[in-house]
């Protein structure tokens, strides 16, 4: 769903993995497709958007890693 609730996308869930934010590996950072450069760039710009959102992260955090196919789109 975009920000004004429509649908963007249909979403096939293709992997789930508990892990640490300090535990994510660098193949699902490069899987997110945002063009950082290295796992610490992947890593400072994802504290820093928890942080303003107010839930500061640390490599300790537990997190889910979602890896996912999108299977359809919306007709324009």
């Amino acid at each position: 769903m975009d920000d004004d609730g429509r649908p963007v996308a249909t979403l096939e869930i293709t992997g789930v993995r508990r892990t640490t934010f300090g535990g994510i590996t660098w193949e699902h950072a490069l899987a997110e497709g945002e063009g950082d450069a290295t796992l610490e760039e992947w890593r400072e710009g994802h504290r820093r958007f928890w942080e303003r959102a107010g839930t500061p992260v640390d490599d300790g955090t537990p997190v889910v890693c979602l890896a996912f196919r999108v299977v359809a789109t919306p007709a324009p």
